[in-house]
């Protein structure tokens, strides 16, 4: 009971501790013109997550395979003793590579093989997009991808504040149960359902962009200052609360300040024996019991388990577990508690090592490039799937492939690549079809020497008689314009 109530009170403290069992991911990729080659190796273990990141050869070996089956090994740092990755797991990953499922190395190392076009598969994530935009200069390509977590933040913060109004609900019907017949007594529900259920909206909303903020690294003592600094500034409490506060986090008498602050607003001494089921955890937690178990929705609740329990099937369910299947009166603020938990620290359950293989190194990317295996590396640890309102991970990159070829021979350098390039391609393919055309029709004829005088003086199709077109469409033009003024001279 003890440890029940300490959650409860101290719920915005509250934290899951990670398993030491987790499934480790490694998802190497190969973008090709034909799609994105992908491999996942999945195995399951007790060990810290391996530092070193998949082969570093994984492009110059495509460069050489006729088969995808050699590309990629499995990798030399995972455990002897690696366990079969979790059933969650291979069950989400498996319906994607029906025919290409098997264990390599060891019986419990599982290796995924298979390439997809645009749209990537929800294997190990949330699925994502691999895109080639193509030009006579060159390709653009672009990948993203999410993991865990949920894309409709929306949805997220609707159900985080549906839990935090549950949980003002249950407590300020707590304390009128106990204080209703103060005559002060309506400042404390204004102070509740006004300011509490405002700030606890704002923290959360705090949270989630911590969340999201993917160099934050101070871990739970980062998230403890950030809830002094919100609680101080709003006035809840003090440094000199903070040993109290330590004190009841580690299972002492809950903070005189709660007292203070009920006290307070009810005209009453914070010792006034009124106020007592506040000072004691025992006390609060015999109070709040009574008052969950006097709610109609418990009753219904405990109520239908008792019909449940009346079937043979579910009573012999409930004695094999080995745990009391009833349900307790705080059933009703744990289950709005678990979700706010999101907002602390959504435990960490699985790591992540992402590779993607590029000729190229990209212009935009969150990962870390490794110029030595010519990839793209990124590490991460997912939050558990049962904590589906946390941010979700993600992982993008943007890169370019110039036609060194074209360039070179129509315009004697390479004038477009990364930025420049992704720009003109997207300027490019929203050309009408006629002046798109045109356009390329009247590159494939110049040489470095009359490239300035064809681009200046081209016309578009779409422009008729008018002495410019569209600025949408003038745009191109100026940008090469400017970039052949200022080429370097032809290499010889």
């Amino acid at each position: 009971m003890k440890l029940r109530i300490a959650m409860l009170l101290a719920a915005v403290a509250a934290f899951t501790v990670m398993s030491c069992d987790h499934d480790e991911i490694r998802l190497e990729m190969i973008p090709r013109d034909t799609g994105m080659y992908r491999q996942i190796i999945v195995y399951r273990t007790g060990d810290p997550a391996p530092q070193s990141a998949p082969a570093p050869t994984a492009w110059q070996l495509e460069q050489e395979a006729t088969d995808v089956e050699v590309v990629g090994d499995i990798p030399t740092s995972a455990p002897a003793a690696a366990k079969m990755a979790s059933p969650e797991l291979l069950a989400q990953i498996c319906p994607h590579y029906a025919t290409t499922c098997r264990a390599q190395g060891n019986d419990n190392i599982m290796i995924f093989r298979g390439q997809f076009k645009e749209k990537l598969p929800a294997d190990v994530g949330n699925g994502g997009t691999y895109a080639i935009y193509r030009s006579s200069l060159g390709n653009v390509y672009f990948y993203v991808e999410t993991f865990r977590g949920e894309m409709d933040l929306l949805k997220s913060e609707q159900a985080r504040f549906a839990a935090i109004d549950r949980v003002v609900t249950l407590l300020t019907g707590w304390m009128e149960s106990k204080l209703g017949r103060e005559k002060d007594f309506a400042a404390v529900a204004q102070f509740m359902n006004t300011d509490v259920r405002r700030d606890l909206r704002n923290l959360s909303l705090h949270l989630s962009m911590r969340q999201a903020n993917e160099d934050r690294d101070g871990g739970m003592g980062d998230l403890v200052l950030l809830l002094y600094q919100y609680a101080a500034q709003r006035g809840y409490l003090k440094p000199s609360d903070v040993p109290s506060i330590v004190e009841a986090v580690h299972d002492g008498p809950l903070p005189p300040a709660i007292r203070a602050k009920i006290g307070g607003l009810l005209k009453l001494p914070a010792d006034s024996p009124k106020l007592a089921f506040l000072a004691s955890r025992e006390q609060a937690g015999e109070t709040m019991g009574a008052y969950l178990a006097s709610l109609p929705e418990y009753q219904q609740r405990l109520s239908a388990w008792k019909q449940d329990q009346a079937t043979t099937q579910a009573a012999a369910k409930s004695k094999a577990s080995g745990t009391p299947a009833e349900p307790t009166p705080f059933v009703l603020l744990e289950e709005p508690v678990k979700v706010l938990q999101n907002d602390l620290a959504p435990p960490q359950t699985d790591n992540l090592t992402i590779s993607l293989a590029s000729p190229q190194q990209p212009f935009q990317t969150n990962g870390e490039w490794d110029q030595v295996g010519a990839r793209v590396v990124w590490r991460k640890t997912l939050p558990g799937r049962e904590y589906q309102t946390a941010y979700p991970i993600e992982s993008e990159a943007a890169w370019a492939n110039p036609n060194v070829e074209f360039q070179r021979a129509h315009f004697g350098s390479v004038l477009f690549d990364n930025d420049d390039l992704f720009t003109y391609v997207m300027w490019r393919l929203a050309l009408p079809a006629r002046d798109g055309e045109a356009w390329d029709a009247m590159l494939n004829k110049t040489d470095p020497d009359k490239a300035f005088e064809a681009v200046a003086g081209f016309r578009f199709p779409s422009q008729g008689k008018a002495t410019s077109a569209p600025s949408y469409i003038e745009l191109g033009r100026e940008v090469m314009m400017q970039k052949l003024e200022n080429a370097p001279p032809p290499a010889f």
